[in-house]
């Protein structure tokens, strides 16, 4: 009876070493495939957007065949508790070709907003659909209209048209515009603006923002402002006078601009 019962033991610890493998086997849950402009992305059920984490090179090679909304198996390690969490992945195998109809839409824009750009069929850069018109410089000389291209170095010439040239914005350049206007917090800043808080100074700067996102417009102008830079700024004004300096300089560095006569009047 003894050894009836050891047998029987026995048995019964094969049997749960069996089913611990089995449940080993299985631990992977299909995620949802997200690719971003310079990282990738999982959408794991119960807990949401995840940037994958540790993956390796074969993985990598993986991922750049798959388009977001495809589906994947992962054996997930660790997630961390934040928004989007980093997600450790063991391994990561792609299961069949998805729909990115199944994420939320909203989920992808509020992401974006945040620099995490989802790349899907509408959003061919992962970044969020705007267009904005910039009038900056002395008295408001300069200006520039993202939606045609127009771009004016000066208004005040004695021939303002040798000043008037086209310009697309770059992939690139949308980038660095919009990671300029997240800076600058523009959804926080009121219609009648100075970020100088009162200095005044002669000559006098004019800066007029009209941005367009995601089909809700926001609207801030500075009129006849202190001519100065973010050195010049009261820390609440600084990160708009620099998001604006770096929406000038991505229009400055552009062989458009380079290419239209020097300015033909300076103002002391």
């Amino acid at each position: 009876m003894r050894r009836a019962g050891i047998v029987v033991l026995v048995l019964c610890g094969l049997i749960c070493l069996a089913g611990c493998r089995k449940e080993k086997k299985e631990a992977g849950r299909e995620v949802i495939y997200m690719k971003a402009n310079g990282a990738d992305m999982v959408w794991v059920e119960g807990t949401g957007p995840c940037v994958l984490a540790g993956v390796t090179d074969e993985q990598k090679e993986m991922l750049a065949g798959r388009k977001t909304g495809d589906v994947l198996l992962a054996e997930i390690s660790k997630i961390e508790e934040l928004y989007p969490g980093n997600c450790y992945v063991e391994k990561l195998e792609f299961v069949r070709e998805g729909s990115e109809d199944t994420l939320d839409v909203k989920e992808l824009q509020h992401l974006r907003s945040m620099g995490w750009y989802v790349i899907t069929e509408d959003y061919p850069d992962g970044l969020p659909l705007y267009d904005f018109s910039l009038v900056w410089g002395v008295y408001g000389i300069s200006s520039y209209d993202s939606s045609d291209g127009k771009l004016v170095k000066t208004k005040d010439a004695t021939h303002p048209e040798d000043y008037v040239t086209t310009h697309l914005l770059t992939g690139e350049e949308r980038k660095a515009v919009w990671t300029a206007l997240m800076n600058m917090n523009y959804a926080s800043l009121p219609k009648e603006y100075d970020p100088f808080d009162g200095l005044r100074s002669e000559p006098n700067q004019t800066i007029e923002l009209v941005l367009t996102v995601e089909g809700e417009t926001y609207e801030i102008y500075c009129r006849h402002i202190a001519l100065g830079d973010a050195s010049d700024a009261p820390a609440s004004g600084k990160d708009f006078v620099r998001g604006v300096d770096a929406i000038v300089k991505v229009l400055r560095d552009t062989e458009e601009w380079t290419a239209r006569p020097d300015y033909e009047f300076l103002y002391d």
